[in-house]
């Protein structure tokens, strides 16, 4: 990236590639046309989840994959304030490089990938961003780990495996994912202390804590509702592991706190205890607080311990993850609003044209299919939950109520 290209590059950030291709195609621009639009490209891909990165006006992506793949830079932030600081890390999936360049902050990282250049842009811009205590291996990790001495240790071993099986067909489960974590998984441990994993948000946790064996620590990673990843952390296993679910709400720069949305701690075995308080029609009438989880606590199962930490919480419904109660619950795990009033088809048709965000939970059509029937409009501030109570379908407007964030502090 000489500095024409970069100057190209930062100029026509908001250009059409396409076009610039037509324009000036073989003319001698002193870079390379088709490397400069794919920066373009990539750096449009990743502006939203990757500023500090895209800031930098050398760092360059080797592919749109990789672009397209990467870990979202507070997801990465979040890994590494696990690891803290004064390790030696090795990232054995290096990539794109967004977890070992967050890691290596504080610490020394190894990071090992075997696409050449992919390991050639690690190397690139390792220098770009000014950081020192990062090693490129450019190998394939389990065959680099085998020729390690039996005596090579590191403090932290990271595996972001590709979801993608030997045939490029996409897959979830840790051992159709490449590398092969749970047939490698006694090699990695044999040269690291502790190992975390970073498995699919599709994964099935059950599955992954069978195939891993015991863990020390089970982490669902959010990013404004929406869940990002399951994250396996294996060492000092336990028999009843910490489980942590995380809904993060910003993407600071390397040196700036996470803050998120809510923070839920449990262990496995309480996860397994409790029932839930199942609502009645009656539980649901103006001024009742609706309660929602996101997609990070829709993968822990937890209904049956919110309703016992939470003493006035009932479950509308086993398949809705939608809760309700006349108390506010400010420190709930998820989305909250206060419910309007309850409506019908008929009053719908005549909300026409209205700013709605909606919700269908246990209920015979799509959120898009009542959106389309009802032409509403996608709005924030309300909410219409189509759901089922008590054996029956209900409609519910709600006012959502504002979300709250906090400084994330790692227990």
């Amino acid at each position: 990236m000489n500095r024409e290209m970069i100057e190209f590059v930062r100029d026509n950030a908001k250009a059409d590639t396409a076009e610039l291709s037509l324009r000036l195609h073989g003319r001698d621009l002193g870079f390379d046309l088709a490397d400069a639009l794919l920066q373009i490209d990539c750096r449009r891909k990743a502006q939203g989840k990757l500023p500090w990165f895209v800031a930098c006006d050398t760092f360059r992506f080797p592919c749109r994959q990789v672009a397209e793949q990467s870990t979202n830079q507070a997801v990465a932030l979040y890994h590494a304030m696990l690891i803290g600081r004064g390790n030696d890390i090795v990232d054995l999936t290096a990539g794109l490089g967004v977890d070992a360049f967050m890691m290596s902050r504080g610490n020394h990282v190894t990071a090992v990938e075997m696409d050449s250049l992919r390991a050639d842009a690690l190397q690139w811009n390792a220098v770009a961003l000014g950081l020192r205590d990062i090693t490129v291996i450019e190998a394939d990790s389990m065959e680099w780990l085998r020729s390690l001495p039996a005596g090579r240790r590191f403090d932290w071993a990271f595996v972001d495996p590709a979801r993608r099986d030997d045939t490029d067909r996409r897959c979830y489960g840790l051992r159709d994912s490449l590398p092969d974590v749970v047939t490698n998984r006694d090699l990695i441990l044999s040269h690291a202390e502790r190992v975390m994993v970073k498995a699919s948000p599709m994964a099935d946790i059950t599955e992954c804590i069978r195939d891993l064996g015991n863990l020390s620590e089970l982490h669902v990673v959010s990013f404004r509702g929406e869940c990002k990843e399951v994250l396996l952390v294996l060492g000092d296993g336990k028999d009843d592991p910490a489980v942590h679910v995380v809904d993060l709400d910003s993407i600071p720069g390397p040196d700036s706190p996470l803050t998120c949305r809510y923070s839920f701690r449990a262990t496995a075995d309480e996860l397994h205890g409790p029932s839930c308080r199942m609502a009645t029609p009656e539980d649901v009438k103006p001024g009742a607080y609706l309660y929602e989880l996101g997609g990070g606590m829709r993968k822990i199962n937890a209904r049956g311990l919110l309703c016992e930490r939470f003493p006035e919480l009932k479950c509308i419904s086993n398949y809705a993850d939608i809760f309700v109660s006349n108390t506010i619950y400010s420190d709930f795990p998820g989305r909250m609003s206060q419910v309007e009033c309850l409506t019908d088809p008929k009053e719908l048709k005549g909300m026409r044209g209205e700013s709605l965000r909606i919700v269908s939970r246990d209920y015979p059509s799509t959120a898009e299919k009542l959106r389309a029937k009802y032409r509403l409009k996608e709005g924030n501030e309300r909410t219409l939950y189509c759901t089922r109570v008590g054996g029956r379908f209900i409609h519910i407007l709600a006012r959502d109520l504002p979300v709250t964030s906090a400084e994330l502090k790692i227990p």
